[in-house]
């Protein structure tokens, strides 16, 4: 099972990779080439994947999974894990309506709001409610969570690296002028 929010960017490369029809890519989206990605190279495509996405994959035979957001977090991801229940959602309104959780205001999240003006990832306004931080991948079983791991980092330098080169007006000249 796969319940998916997004878009892939690099969806050609990808069907490339397992001989997927480019023909059904066109026809069908990305959803399905997804899911063919994740039954024959497992979690370890994520890393590949380049786009915004969140995506939950389920294997219901053994009742067990990956729950995933891109690397920047354009498209968000919740999930509530408690009480023998584990719910994920891309809206925390759809989690609070279920009426399983009690919709209490989470304190911390309340004072972090107080202090920075917004509620970082993970934390939400809401107890038992959470936020998959971007980058990451969560995994579950039997409706409980395993463990949640980044499967990329985002380089503190990567600014650096694309726009401070530190360039002479004359050094940008002689770069366009070749390009």
């Amino acid at each position: 099972l796969l319940l998916y929010n997004g878009e892939i960017f690099n969806g050609h490369y990808l069907a490339n990779k397992i001989n997927y029809p480019i023909e059904e890519l066109f026809a069908s989206g990305d959803t399905p080439l997804l899911m063919s990605l994740l039954l024959k190279l497992g979690e370890e495509i994520v890393t590949e994947i380049e786009g915004m996405f969140s995506f939950v994959f389920i294997n219901l035979e053994k009742m067990s999974g990956i729950a995933v957001r891109d690397h920047l977090g354009i498209k968000p991801l919740y999930y509530y894990a408690h009480q023998n229940y584990l719910i994920f959602s891309s809206q925390i309104k759809a989690i609070r309506d279920l009426k399983i959780s009690n919709n209490k205001i989470c304190n911390e999240s309340l004072l972090l709001f107080n202090l920075l003006g917004s509620i970082p990832d993970p934390f939400c306004i809401y107890e038992n409610i959470n936020s998959v931080k971007p980058g990451s991948i969560v995994t579950f079983e039997n409706g409980e969570i395993l463990g949640i791991r980044k499967y990329i980092e985002i380089d503190n330098n990567w600014k650096e690296n694309k726009f401070a080169n530190n360039w002479s007006n004359q050094d940008h000249y002689e770069h366009i002028k070749e390009s």
